[in-house]
């Protein structure tokens, strides 16, 4: 009885996060690109660009097609949260590392891809970045704002306001949700909360080892 009131708990989260359209780090839409580099003595999986929803699919498709493979490494700088989430999960239920390479980022969103390796590395000189997530680059529910303040009904204001606020609270569920289950720190999410969507807190070797967002060393 709990595991199918939690998962009915997950699905009302992921039905608000896909009626947010919420993303992390501004609204440009750049399918995430999938390569597989030769490496000597290793299979490479690397993921570059923005998450968009849906991703995992596609993900999926190159593992069947391709794989397996030893690690996953990520040059991100965010995008759509639930996007990056279901990467995540695929990444740990196929049971592969991820890391983030010398010169490499993987901020905003991507860290909750990135949270899926069972073994996560960070090698020096790759940087991770957390901020709040942002609901500014959703036209739609700006328009919708906008249009319940020009009507001047106070009812149709409320609504959306409380609209806006339900998904804001569903996603920050999610988040914490995701970080728990791949045995990241919550704590973590008070950085995400304090620094505002369009600044980012980079995460600094000793917080990325206090928050278990590394769990491997680095080389």
């Amino acid at each position: 009885m709990r595991r199918n009131g939690r998962r009915l708990a997950i699905g009302m989260m992921v039905t608000l996060l896909l009626a947010a359209g919420l993303s992390l780090t501004g609204v440009q839409a750049y399918a995430l690109d999938i390569d597989t580099p030769r490496n000597a003595g290793e299979r490479v999986l690397a993921l570059s660009g923005r998450f968009l929803q849906n991703e995992a699919e596609r993900v999926a498709a190159v593992l069947r097609a391709v794989g397996p493979f030893d690690v996953v490494t990520f040059d991100s700088t965010g995008g759509s949260v639930l996007g990056a989430i279901e990467v995540g999960e695929l990444l740990r239920r196929e049971g592969l590392a991820t890391r983030i390479e010398s010169g490499r980022t993987c901020s905003s969103a991507c860290l909750f891809a990135f949270a899926g390796g069972r073994h996560r590395q960070v090698e020096r000189g790759g940087r991770v970045g957390v901020h709040r997530a942002t609901l500014t680059g959703n036209e739609e529910r700006i328009a919708a704002v906008v249009a319940a303040a020009r009507s001047g009904d106070h009812g149709a204001v409320v609504r959306a306001i409380g609209r806006f606020e339900q998904a804001s609270t569903a996603a920050a569920t999610a988040q914490m949700q995701h970080l728990n289950d791949m045995g990241i720190s919550v704590r973590l999410m008070a950085l995400h909360v304090e620094v505002d969507h369009d600044a980012m807190h980079w995460l600094t070797p000793e917080e990325l080892r206090s928050f278990a967002v590394v769990n491997a060393l680095e080389d």
